[in-house]
């Protein structure tokens, strides 16, 4: 999953085709996890992205282009998804 998290299109149905096992197996793989298969790759990818954010100063990336590169094909939902996550927007994150 780590080699895959920045692409958009990596999902149970992909993890399950490349490990050649069923998504039933995945499932159960993480029922003791307290944390579903897309819960751990958002929780994942919201890490990175906030790894990149602390990334400051005059050559920052843009927020939209962090949260697209890690794999968030939406710029909203992932501001929805890191303000649940952080508690606060990415612009507000980036600028404390």
């Amino acid at each position: 999953m780590q080699q895959h998290l920045r692409d958009p299109s990596l999902s149970v149905d992909a993890i399950a085709r490349a490990l050649n096992c069923s998504r039933r197996h995945l499932y159960n793989a993480f029922a003791g996890e307290g944390e579903s298969i897309a819960g751990y790759i958002q929780r994942l990818r919201l890490q990175a992205c906030v790894r990149d954010l602390q990334q400051g100063g005059p050559h920052a990336r843009p927020i939209t282009d962090i949260a697209l590169s890690w794999g968030f094909g939406n710029p909203s939902h992932f501001s929805r998804v890191f303000r649940d996550h952080m508690g606060k927007s990415p612009t507000e994150f980036r600028g404390s």
